[in-house]
């Protein structure tokens, strides 16, 4: 039975491959077509290799870390259900993508302007000011409390791994060291308008504050998503220059760098700590259908903003009352920890097979809106690539966590659709 559901698998995935590369070929790269991608990667490929493992060694891959799994040298964690359940969200994303929806079209980008005494300002050039003076007054402090830049830096590791206690006032701080990359992705939007030294200037103050912010996160990721953003930007502006080479060859670094990466720094030897960073959510799935609990019926869209972006004084709901508390309780056997469900885990956490049902046809509605908005602004001006690939990249961690907390009320993505969606219209006139 292993071997049907594992030849299964592999069609389906394939399938869904090929899909995807013809899409991207004939239009260009979205959110929708990252993230069936990114679905390919932790519900098939990531299956794949569990059930590779076990039966060729008798030992699941990628399982070790979560002590808490019931059977942990015995079960793939892999049946015919997470198949079905996998199939069937990504099935309803790609319908609900695809339907047509009425857009306006951009003929031209009109941006608000806001008056201050006697001047007119454009808005998006004061908001990437704010967040200039946000970032650096936040690194300023957050620097301060560790007693410098040097002390800091060699905290960071600690830091973030969460075993250094430590008496510092502006940890909290640390948010918003990220907005620094906001301003540089906006940088060649708002140079164009205006070729102001002061803007300039922005952007340089940004690059060196970002570029101490991944220096204080320590995280390959960080790095490896700056990266991505270059090369993704390359391929949105240049889509139709672009030979099929070198399309194949953007395609194969943007899917595969987080596992390369991984593994160039880490070692052959971290291979199934490589499986077990990506398994979580497949796992996930596999214990949300093997354990009974009641549904918590979206919940943690409401309780979600309490802690980013208003007060966590002010929650009425439990700390602990999260889907990825009890989640990270079947696969660690503790709260202590964090291990997020992943989107499909999450959907059906909710409300059985049709929050499966409901998530994904409400996230293909509503990343075809942001990708089809995007799409036009391009048609504008091409320089919105830069930040159209953040948000591209970024929408990855929706498919891999699942969390609103993460991402749909995670400040950084809120700043991002508030100096789009309300700052700037446009005119079909």
């Amino acid at each position: 039975m292993k071997e049907i559901l594992l030849i299964l698998y592999i069609i389906i995935a394939l399938v869904l491959v090929n899909f995807v590369y013809k899409k991207i070929k004939l239009t260009n790269w979205s959110i929708g077509t990252y993230l069936i991608l990114w679905i390919i990667v932790f519900y098939y490929i990531m299956p794949i290799i569990m059930l590779l493992s076990n039966i060729i060694n008798g030992r699941t891959l990628g399982v070790e870390p979560y002590y808490g799994l019931k059977n942990i040298n015995e079960e793939t964690y892999v049946d015919f259900l997470t198949l079905f359940i996998s199939s069937f969200f990504t099935l309803v994303f790609i319908v609900s993508y695809n339907l047509k929806i009425k857009q306006k079209k951009v003929n031209e980008i009109i941006y608000r302007k806001i008056k201050i005494f006697r001047y007119k300002f454009d808005i998006q050039h004061i908001l990437s000011f704010c967040l200039v003076l946000l970032s650096l007054f936040s690194m300023f402090f957050y620097v301060y409390g560790f007693g410098g830049v040097g002390k800091t830096l060699s905290y960071a590791k600690a830091v973030r791994a969460g075993i250094l206690s430590i008496d510092h006032n502006y940890l909290f701080l640390k948010r918003f060291l990220k907005f620094s990359i906001l301003p540089i992705l906006l940088f060649p939007i708002l140079y164009k308008r205006n070729k102001s030294k002061y803007i300039f200037l922005f952007f340089i103050v940004s690059l060196f504050t970002y570029g101490l912010t991944l220096k204080i996160y320590e995280s390959r990721q960080n790095y490896i998503d700056f990266m991505l953003i270059l090369f993704l930007s390359y391929y949105l502006k240049n889509n139709k220059a672009l030979t099929n080479g070198i399309k194949l060859l953007i395609f194969f670094i943007i899917i595969s760098a987080p596992f390369l990466i991984y593994l160039v720094l880490d070692g052959d030897s971290k291979f199934d700590n490589l499986i077990a960073d990506f398994s979580f959510p497949q796992l996930s799935l596999f214990v949300g259908l093997d354990n009974s609990y009641n549904y918590f019926l979206f919940q943690d869209i409401l309780s979600s903003p309490f802690g980013n972006v208003l007060p966590s004084s002010l929650s009425p709901f439990s700390p602990t009352g999260e889907i990825v508390f009890l989640n990270t309780y079947y696969i660690l056997g503790t709260k202590e920890s964090i291990v997020p469900a992943g989107i499909v885990g999450w959907s059906y956490y909710n409300l059985s097979i049709f929050g499966v049902g409901i998530v994904a046809f409400t996230l293909g509605i509503i990343f075809k809106k942001i990708d089809s908005f995007f799409q036009e602004l391009l048609q504008s001006d091409m320089n919105y690539a830069y930040i159209y690939s953040y948000i591209i990249l970024s929408s990855v961690v929706i498919i891999r966590t699942g969390s609103p907390r993460l991402y749909l009320f995670y400040p950084l993505f809120i700043t991002i659709f508030l100096v789009f969606f309300c700052q700037a219209r446009y005119s079909d006139d």
